[in-house]
């Protein structure tokens, strides 16, 4: 594993955590001098930014995976619906939101890269199922879902049959 991909682990850890994500954070958990951080990521902006697109590199290939084997309509869709519903989130998957001086940029790269996943928003079958997922990863990242697996498959049923026009 190269130093920078290690670094952006360790980054994503002190988020998962939901602890501030700084440079100094950074270093002391790396081992590192501040200096040392800042030679791979010039900046805690740079530093976010990276960590934003290591977590959605991450969610791409995962999505990938899943809508390649998921072919049909609404495949892409589809793909992005059965990740909320059966990963695990937790406080790094939130990156976007984690500095407030970048959260607009960084809410931007991540609408554009996952914007060809989220469904045809003029459509209110696909939007609903699509805010059903949403909610899921979001509320499991906040670490406030507390549903049983049961109800969570049940409400991954009632988002895809969305998608098919509601027939459960």
């Amino acid at each position: 594993m190269s130093p920078r991909s290690r670094l952006l682990e360790l980054a994503t850890s002190i988020l998962s955590r939901g602890e501030v994500l700084t440079l100094d954070r950074l270093a002391t958990e790396a081992g590192l001098s501040k200096a040392g951080v800042i030679h791979h990521f010039r900046t805690k902006e740079g530093l976010m930014r990276a960590v934003l697109g290591s977590v959605l590199d991450r969610w791409e290939e995962e999505l990938e995976q899943r809508a390649a084997a998921r072919p049909g309509p609404h495949a892409r869709l589809r793909a992005y619906i059965d990740h909320s519903f059966t990963e695990q989130f937790d406080a790094s998957n939130l990156a976007f939101l984690a500095d407030v001086h970048l959260r607009d940029e960084l809410r931007q790269a991540w609408l554009q890269r996952l914007s060809s996943w989220l469904g045809d928003a003029t459509d209110a079958g696909q939007t609903a199922a699509r805010l059903l997922a949403d909610g899921v990863w979001f509320n499991q990242a906040l670490g406030t879902a507390r549903f049983s697996a049961d109800l969570r498959q049940e409400l991954q049923s009632i988002a895809e049959s969305l998608l098919d026009g509601g027939e459960q």
